[in-house]
């Protein structure tokens, strides 16, 4: 069933789009959580629900701008939606709780940056090398270092 774009429509759009970055705020919250605790198994889990999240997001979004220019909005203006106040207050809250997203993911990615950091150093340091975490070029080829066979037999 095809519903007709109106600004209650809109407004209801908004309302799941809402909900969704609340839940996405919460899965990024979730996600510092193993990221300092250091649980690459919630991580990697979480990683998934993440995608998954994103990825409704985006089509919910796509899915407003569609109404928004079947009603006549202008998309992509700073604030598309002030002629309609209900659906208006529910585009200020949304772009708050998507802001705020982006900054917990911000720090997240921080967080994840300085955990390699800290195991590129120590894999460095197990290698003998500087601290280039890379374990293969981009043409695949490995950029370890080999130890000739002949010096494990070396004296």
């Amino acid at each position: 069933m095809n519903v007709q774009p109106s600004p209650d429509v809109l407004a209801q759009a908004l309302a799941e789009e809402i909900a969704g970055a609340r839940a996405f705020g919460e899965l990024l919250a979730r996600e510092r959580r193993a990221l300092t605790d250091g649980d690459l198994e919630q991580v990697f889990s979480l990683a998934n629900e993440k995608l998954e999240l994103a990825t409704r997001l985006r089509t919910q979004a796509d899915r407003r701008e569609s109404m928004l220019i079947v009603l006549g909005g202008a998309s992509g203006r700073d604030n598309p939606y002030a002629q309609w106040p209900a659906v208006n207050s529910r585009w200020q809250l949304l772009r708050e709780l998507l802001t705020q997203a982006g900054e917990a993911n911000r720090v997240n990615g921080l967080i994840v940056n300085a955990r390699l950091a800290a195991i590129g150093g120590a894999l460095a340091a197990l290698r003998g090398t500087d601290n280039d975490l890379s374990l293969y070029a981009r043409d695949g080829v490995s950029t370890a270092r080999s130890v000739p066979s002949s010096a494990c037999w070396a004296a």
